[in-house]
């Protein structure tokens, strides 16, 4: 059986026991392998003695210990699960056969892949049988429900403040599925035993310091009006190996969230509950003030940052960074005089 996207996730959360297998497969090894985790977690309940793991090129070449190891029987009650990982087409000319003389009493297998084409041989097995179920698993934006499902697997109950929240949901949203988990998994260890509310000072010790956080310190600089702060704070960031384009990118996203405030029909706090990803605390702060102090002139400095950021991306050779400074000079200048306004 082919399951659809939601089907999948449920599948993962509660698995059918009645069937005897699953494929997942997809581009993204990091979510194929968290998904491999939530469904052994599921099936063995925590026990790795009721687990075992063949690699997929083994299992093709030794089908008959395949074999054995779905039909073997443990020393302790409950449903075993047999992992092949990395499967290739290869492996289903013989699991097919293997495969009919299984049931729900013998051990559950799981499957893994890369991604599978529509003729491939392992989705037509998995997907052409009744006891078998086949999931394709794609990159999608993670929600607090997931991170909260994969914190609770990693035996973290620790809750947070809509503060904490809106940041750690702020971080994953630039980061692939593998970091995302990796981070998720970290922040549950750091908070194993913790089941009160944490606060968004307590996380923050936790996440990683991205591109975006070293030049968050010179776009406030940009957007506070202190032109002195400029030179020193853009040698800092620069030397951490963030380029000319990147800054511009980063400083044009704040003055579009200004420039999108200071439009909103219904006032800055009613566009503040809309922004996506939602800002909580400080940064909240932050861009409210901002939104005042700039009002009408951050369309100007947004035409301002678009031509310099097209000056940067064309070919050619030229000075970036002391165009980069240029630019966020004059910005600076202008929020210096909208101070005195």
């Amino acid at each position: 059986m082919k399951l659809s996207a939601g089907a999948s996730e449920g599948f993962l959360k509660s698995p059918d026991l009645s069937l005897i297998g699953a494929l997942l497969y997809g581009p993204d090894a990091g979510m194929v392998a968290l998904a491999r985790r939530s469904l052994v977690a599921q099936i063995a309940e925590g026990d790795d003695l009721r687990v075992a793991q063949i690699d997929g090129a083994t299992a093709a070449k030794d089908i008959a210990g395949l074999d054995g190891e779905l039909r073997a029987r443990g020393f302790f009650p409950g449903r075993r699960a047999v992992i092949v990982d990395g499967a290739k087409d290869g492996l289903a000319k013989d699991l097919g056969s293997v495969l009919d003389e299984i049931t729900s009493e013998d051990a559950f297998l799981i499957v893994t892949a890369s991604q599978l084409p529509a003729r491939s041989a392992l989705r037509k097995l998995f997907e052409g049988h009744r006891q078998l179920v086949s999931m394709a698993l794609f990159p999608r934006a993670l929600n607090m429900a997931d991170v909260a499902h994969q914190m609770k697997e990693a035996g973290s109950e620790a809750r947070f403040s809509d503060e904490a929240e809106g940041m750690l949901m702020e971080t994953l949203a630039g980061m692939d599925p593998g970091g995302s988990n990796q981070l998720i998994d970290k922040v549950a260890l750091s908070f194993l035993n913790r089941s009160d509310e944490i606060d968004m000072d307590e996380l923050a010790a936790h996440l990683p310091r991205t591109i975006d956080a070293a030049s968050d310190a010179l776009v406030d600089a940009v957007v506070e009006g202190r032109p002195a702060s400029i030179g020193p704070t853009l040698r800092r960031v620069t030397s951490g190996g963030v380029s000319a384009v990147q800054i511009m990118i980063h400083t044009t996203r704040r003055f579009r969230d200004l420039v999108t405030l200071s439009s909103s029909s219904d006032g800055i706090d009613a566009a503040l509950g809309r922004l996506r990803p939602p800002v909580f605390g400080p940064r909240r702060q932050q861009l409210a003030a901002g939104t005042r102090r700039w009002g009408p002139k951050a369309e100007e400095a947004l035409r301002l940052l678009f031509s310099t950021e097209r000056q940067l991306r064309q070919s050619g050779s030229r000075p970036d960074l002391a165009i980069a400074e240029r630019c966020l000079l004059r910005l600076a200048m202008m929020g210096a005089q909208a101070n005195h306004r």
